[in-house]
C-alpha cells in the first residue's frame, strides 16, 4: 500500500469538516501559556463527546510534561479514538458509526490444542481476521473470528497478514510495546513492508521510535511438525452443499498449533453447508489431502 502524505492545507480542510461545534478547534491554541491551555481542556466535556458517538472511546493524549496534546497544526487539542484507531478531528470520529474495530473479539483462556490461521472467505481469498480450532476429541471452537485476545494481548484481524508480509520481506520484526501505554504495537500496510523508525501507536495515538517493525504474533508464532493426512472426499458428498469454504489448514501455514496428538492432522480444510429443514447447516467438516 502506497504511504500517503498530508500537507497542512489538507489537514487544515479536513479538521474544518470534522469540527462540527467544537469552539476549541476554531480558535488556535498556539502561543497558549501552559496555565491557559490546561484551563482550556477543562472546558472540553469529553463524557458528551463520547455520549453523541455510542460506537466510541475518544481522549485527549497527554505529552510527558503532563500537558494535553494539541493538534500538528496547532488549532485545537489532538483528539484521539481508541476504539477505531485514529484521530478525530475536533472530537468528531470519522468512523463514529462503524462498530469498534475489535467487535466480536474472542478471548482465547488457553492455547492447549489449539491451531491458528489467516482466515479465508468462501472465494479462498485471505481476509482480516483468524480461523480458530481448539479442543482434542470435539472441537470447542471452529470459526472465523475478526480479533484475538491471548494472554491479555489484543491482535487484530490485520495483524497476521501484516506479519507475514514483513516475514516475507524479512524485515527485523519484534514484539514492540508503546512505551506510553504498554499496548502491543502492529505495523500494517506500508509499515510492515518497509523499515523505519518512528511509530504511531493505535491505542493511545502518541508517536514512539523503535528500529524493528512491531507485530505481537512474534510472540506465539509456532514452527511444529505435524502428520499429513491422507483422506480423500468423494464428489457426491460436496455436490449436495450449496455454500464450500476451503483453506490451507497445513501447519506449516498457521500462525499457531499447539496440537500434539493424532487426531488433528495437517492438510486442507473444507466446510461445506446444505439447507435441513429449513436451516443452512454444515454438513462437511473435514481435513483433506487436497
Amino acid at each position: 500500500m502506497k504511504r500517503v502524505i498530508q500537507t497542512a492545507s489538507e489537514r487544515a480542510k479536513k479538521i474544518k469538516l470534522f469540527s462540527g461545534e467544537n469552539k476549541e478547534m476554531i480558535e488556535s491554541l498556539a502561543g497558549l501559556s501552559d496555565e491557559r491551555l490546561l484551563a482550556e481542556y477543562k472546558k472540553i466535556n469529553l463524557d458528551e463527546i463520547n455520549s453523541k458517538q455510542s460506537n466510541c472511546n475518544i481522549y485527549v493524549p497527554f505529552t510527558k510534561k503532563n500537558l494535553p496534546m494539541k493538534e500538528r497544526i496547532g488549532r485545537g487539542f489532538y483528539y484521539w479514538c481508541k476504539s477505531h484507531q485514529n484521530e478525530a478531528f475536533g472530537g468528531i470520529c470519522p468512523k463514529k458509526e462503524q462498530l469498534p474495530i475489535n467487535h466480536g473479539i474472542l478471548k482465547l483462556e488457553t492455547l492447549e490444542d489449539t491451531a491458528i490461521w489467516l482466515a479465508v472467505n468462501e472465494n479462498e481469498e485471505v481476509i482480516l481476521g483468524y480461523h480458530v480450532h481448539q479442543g482434542r476429541e470435539k472441537k470447542t471452537i471452529d470459526d472465523n473470528y475478526p480479533s484475538l485476545i491471548i494472554d491479555g494481548i489484543e491482535i487484530l484481524g490485520g495483524t497476521g497478514i501484516a506479519y507475514r508480509k514483513a516475514q516475507r520481506n524479512g524485515l527485523p520484526t519484534d514484539y514492540v510495546e508503546c512505551p506510553s501505554c504498554s499496548y502491543a504495537h502492529n505495523d500494517e500496510d506500508w509499515f510492515a513492508e518497509n523499515a523505519h523508525e518512528k511509530h504511531l501507536c493505535k491505542n493511545c495515538g502518541k508517536n514512539f521510535n523503535n528500529k524493528n517493525i512491531g507485530n505481537p504474533w512474534v510472540k506465539f508464532v509456532t514452527n511444529h511438525i505435524v502428520e499429513p493426512t491422507n483422506l480423500k472426499i468423494s464428489f457426491e458428498r460436496l455436490a449436495v452443499c450449496e455454500k464450500i469454504e476451503k483453506w490451507d489448514a497445513r501447519e506449516r501455514h498457521a500462525l499457531l498449533w499447539t496440537y500434539t496428538h493424532k487426531n488433528e492432522k495437517s492438510g486442507f480444510r473444507v466446510h461445506g453447508w446444505r439447507t435441513v429443514e429449513g436451516t443452512l447447516r454444515r454438513v462437511v467438516d473435514e481435513c483433506l489431502q487436497s
